[in-house]
């Protein structure tokens, strides 16, 4: 997802998107350590990961993907769409 693709490509973070600032933080936290402990080879093979995946099951194609089919750090807040 989000830590995969910035963790890759040697991102300064990940793109979240928490409106807490101190939610933030936590975040920054957890990122930091990734990025520090994340071998050079296998941020190679974080770089050749698709950023979508397309499957057809029966009669319908599904699409996954982490984030929106717009950008792996987006957020869909349950708050925000009316579900739930």
């Amino acid at each position: 997802g989000n830590y995969d693709y910035a963790v890759g490509h040697g991102e300064r973070d990940c793109g979240w998107g928490y409106p807490d600032p101190r939610d933030q933080a936590f975040a920054q936290i957890s990122y930091d350590y990734t990025e520090a402990h994340t071998a050079p080879h296998h941020r190679d093979w974080l770089r050749t990961l698709p950023p979508q995946i397309r499957l057809r099951w029966r009669d319908h194609t599904l699409l996954l993907c982490h984030g929106s089919p717009d950008g792996v750090n987006d957020f869909v807040w349950e708050s925000t769409t009316g579900y739930g």
